[in-house]
């Protein structure tokens, strides 16, 4: 009885180059993966409490976004009238709530676009567009504060710490974001490098 040669798939590269070259791009590559899903985690994190500090700050600090509104309020109008002040504070925190809801989706978008490419998808253009707009909104933000600082501590009544806290967490979100997209880029780069070097197929 005649025994059925088996066949064996040999793996080799062109060449000693290709091997030691995808050795080196694979540790790199698991490298930027890492820190790709760190910051996509992070991404989403930081996007949910942008949301819960938003809301604490309207709970906590009642009484200075009510000064606030005094302060806009040049005619007077809602000076004498509480109710109307009242509907003035509901109608400007479903404002900020719409605004900070929107600002979060970004972020989550972003955050589920990054884990999508860890896990082996391709860098969608959509991706990288959100992440940019974010990025862009984060360093509006950092500017803002960082150079109308007394002005903003008169105008909302807020300490010095205050002001401080808010300015770190926008320089935060800078840096994971910039970390992001540094991730991503090499992510997708490598992936790139590694099918070009593919090993070859052979039957034995």
């Amino acid at each position: 009885m005649k025994e059925k040669k088996k066949e064996v798939e040999i793996q080799f590269y062109p060449d000693l180059d290709s091997c030691v070259e995808n050795d080196e791009v694979n540790y790199k590559l698991r490298k930027s993966t890492h820190t790709l899903k760190i910051t996509a985690f992070g991404c989403i994190l930081l996007g949910i409490w942008s949301l819960i500090r938003m809301v604490l700050m309207f709970v906590a600090d009642k009484s200075k976004i009510i000064d606030l509104i005094h302060i806009a309020d040049t005619a007077e109008v809602i000076a004498d009238n509480s109710q109307l002040l009242a509907i003035t504070y509901v109608l400007l925190f479903i404002l900020v709530f719409i605004f900070s809801s929107l600002t979060m989706l970004i972020y989550l978008a972003v955050g589920l676009g990054a884990y999508k490419q860890v896990q082996g998808k391709k860098m969608k253009p959509w991706f990288v567009i959100l992440l940019l707009i974010a990025l862009v909104m984060e360093v509006l933000a950092v500017w803002n504060v960082a150079t109308n600082l007394e002005q903003s501590m008169e105008a909302r009544g807020f300490t010095i710490f205050d002001e401080f806290a808010s300015v770190m967490m926008s320089v935060a979100f800078v840096v994971l974001l910039i970390d992001m997209l540094v991730a991503a880029i090499r992510v997708q780069y490598f992936r790139g490098v590694l099918k070009k070097n593919k090993p070859v197929k052979e039957v034995a």
